[in-house]
């Protein structure tokens, strides 16, 4: 009987840690850097990862939404549902 209830006590806090593992991971990374200067511009673009077949979550789609024509700069942020690029540059 103490086994059950130690399999049991064990259990809520286990599935409570992979929940918080699973959705609060996220990882930023600068993926390009040029010689460009980093500019006056912002473009960013996010895209939701489920229900999504067509994900565009390119460079040139954030540019674009900045109206960037030179990157100086590529931030991409990768969570569970979501991800993000942003673009600086001029």
């Amino acid at each position: 009987m103490k086994i059950n209830n130690l399999k049991r006590g064990l259990t809520m806090p286990i599935l409570a840690l992979g929940l918080v593992f699973l959705l609060g991971s996220c990882s930023v990374k600068y993926a390009s850097v040029t010689n460009n200067p980093v500019g006056s511009k912002q473009g960013v673009n996010r895209a939701g990862k489920f229900f999504n077949p067509d994900i565009d979550y390119t460079q040139y789609r954030a540019a674009k939404n900045g109206g960037i024509q030179n990157i100086g700069v590529v931030q991409v942020t990768d969570s569970f549902f979501r991800m993000e690029t942003v673009v600086y540059g001029d």
